[in-house]
């Protein structure tokens, strides 16, 4: 699920609203108001069964990283999405970072790399 989902016309999708109806949220007091993990979600069903499910961590986490290739699906995800830049882009911004180690001037040369405009 990529940054276009928390937009119209995703959020305006009669499905998506219709659920949205059906949902209730509700603070659980064992886990931090400001945590960003663990998680928990409960669903209850019209039967009356519940499913339970736990996240202990965030993906992206120190605990749970992202690989290199999910980090280069969501750099070229968010450049499609917030700078309407080609994958191609994004790709050569992560090319940067990675090499940033070898620079002389790695602010000088991160910023070269994104695109203009």
């Amino acid at each position: 699920m990529g940054p276009a989902a928390y937009e119209q016309p995703a959020i305006g999708d009669a499905a998506v609203a219709a659920l949205a109806a059906r949902v209730r949220v509700f603070a659980d007091p064992a886990i931090a108001k400001d945590a960003m993990e663990p998680v928990r979600i409960t669903v209850t069903l019209h039967d009356g069964r519940s499913i339970a499910l736990r996240g202990d961590t965030l993906k992206g986490s120190g605990a749970e990283p992202m690989t290199e290739t999910e980090l280069q699906d969501k750099l070229r995800g968010c450049f499609a999405f917030g700078l309407d830049a080609p994958a191609a882009a994004a790709d050569h911004v992560a090319a940067t970072v990675f090499g940033l180690e070898n620079e002389v001037d790695a602010a000088a040369a991160l910023c070269a790399a994104f695109p203009s405009g």
